[in-house]
Order: structure tokens, then sequence, then C-alpha cells
């Protein structure tokens, strides 16, 4: 039987002294209110979010500086606060929903055996939210220029009564599972 998994934002799979190491913090960029999760940019020398509401490398190249690991404070003026975020490095596991491209929150996506392998855009919807707050951010099933390269079935996500599970399977809906970004969307290189 299918499993459905929420809609939860994005997680960078980084332990420990990993993770400290790839912390860091940036003036933040005026009036930002990106969620944590959200892929984060450059802007005039300031952190921003990446993108309005999706990203593929077609048009972002060169463009994810991280992940946010604190959500943005609507400053004022550029600088007011420091944003805290995981830095994309090549190779940076982080876990996502893969939901339907046209209507991620309200349409299901059943994950395949052919989709693992794919790369995939990332987008924001505004009707999902974790707090009733900014949108999060999610991989759409849509390949064309694709930014996020699915690995992997595993999943941060136990189905309950399933402890055993640790991952998704073929037919589960809105999977949580693990992606990596291409090298051409990181902002600071290979």
């Amino acid at each position: 039987m299918a499993y459905t998994y929420p809609r939860r934002r994005i997680v960078p799979k980084a332990e420990g002294s990993l993770l400290s190491f790839l912390i860091r913090e940036v003036p933040e960029a005026a009036s930002q209110t990106f969620p944590i999760g959200a892929p984060l940019a450059w802007a005039s020398g300031y952190i921003g979010t990446a993108s309005a509401a999706a990203l593929d490398i077609s048009a972002d190249a060169n463009t994810v500086i991280g992940f946010a690991a604190r959500a943005g404070q609507n400053g004022t003026a550029a600088g007011d606060y420091d944003t805290e975020f995981v830095l994309a490095v090549p190779g940076l596991l982080f876990f996502a929903n893969f939901l339907n491209d046209a209507n991620p929150h309200n349409t299901t996506n059943a994950i395949a055996a052919a989709d693992r392998g794919a790369n995939y855009t990332m987008q924001a919807d505004a009707n999902i939210t974790e707090d009733g707050g900014n949108a999060i951010w999610h991989v759409a099933d849509v390949t064309t220029n694709g930014c996020a390269h699915m690995v992997s079935f595993q999943s941060d996500h136990t189905p309950e009564n399933q402890a055993n599970v640790r991952g998704a399977a073929v037919g589960d809906l809105n999977a949580r599972v693990m992606f990596t970004l291409v090298d051409s969307i990181l902002a600071i290189g290979v």
C-alpha cells in the first residue's frame, strides 16, 4: 500500500562536525522573509532568496549559495540582520518532497523507479507552508533544465507504524527523498 508523505521544508543532510563546517552567517538583504530550508543566493553582496518561485539551470546557473538555517528576518535595510545558512558545496545531500509540478499543494505525485538518477526543477508553492507563513520549497516532477539530482529513495521521514522503513517505495505519494544540487547551479563553483 502506498504511503503519502507530509509536505515539509528542505532539510540538508549534514551531520556533526561536517554541519558545523558548512554553517555560515552573512548579512541579509532587505525585506527577506524566506523560510528555513529555502535555497539562497547573493543579492548585491547580501544573502536573499534564490528565486521567487522556481529554480532551474537555464535561468539560475551559478546561483545557489546555500539553504536557509534560519528564516529571513525581514529587516528594513540590507545588513540589518545576519542570515544563517548551510553552504551548498558539491555533493551536499538534502531531503525534499518530490511533488507534482502543476498543482503541488492539492495533487499527489507517485514516485517511480525511473525517477531516481534524473534532474528536476526546485519550486516554492505559496499554498504549501509549515507554519502558515512563507511557502516551503520542494522538488517538482519536471526534468526540463533540472537543478536537483535525485540520488536515493532514502528518506528523513519514517511512515507511521513502519519503524523498519528507511526510505520511499515505488508508488509512494509526495515522497521525501534524497537529492543533491547539480554543480552548475552552485554559486561557489566546483
